[in-house]
C-alpha cells in the first residue's frame, strides 16, 4: 500500500530486499542487504537514467538496512524528471533502480 503526502511516496509494507520504502523529488529510502557508508555519494540508475546521491543514513533494519539517499542537484533534465518519477511510484508503475556498487537490480 503507497500513501501520497504531498511529494513524499512510502511504501508502507515490511519491505523486500532492494525495495525502494519511500521516494520524494529530493531523495529516497531503499531497503538493502547491506549498509552504505554514510557521506558516501553513488551513482543510482532510474529507469536507465543516471543520479548522483549521497547516503545520508544506513540503519539497521532487522536483517536488512535501510538506505536514505539524497538525489545530488545535476543538470536541469535530470532535476526535471524526479516529478515525473515520484509520480509513476504514486501511480504504482514498477521502477528500475541500481546502484553503482550493486551487481543486482532493485
Amino acid at each position: 500500500m503507497k500513501e501520497r503526502d504531498g511529494e513524499r511516496i512510502e511504501n508502507l509494507s515490511s519491505g523486500e530486499p532492494g525495495t525502494v520504502f519511500d521516494m520524494s523529488t529530493s531523495g529516497m529510502a531503499l531497503l538493502l542487504s547491506a549498509p552504505r557508508k554514510k557521506d558516501s555519494e553513488l551513482n543510482l540508475y532510474i529507469n536507465d537514467k543516471c543520479v548522483r546521491v549521497r547516503v545520508i543514513y544506513s540503519n539497521e533494519c532487522g536483517q536488512k538496512y535501510r538506505v536514505g539517499l539524497q538525489f545530488l542537484r545535476g543538470e536541469p533534465e535530470v532535476q526535471a524528471m524526479f516529478p515525473d518519477i515520484v509520480d509513476k511510484f504514486s501511480k504504482g508503475i514498477p521502477l528500475t533502480c541500481a546502484l553503482d556498487d550493486s551487481k543486482s537490480k532493485l
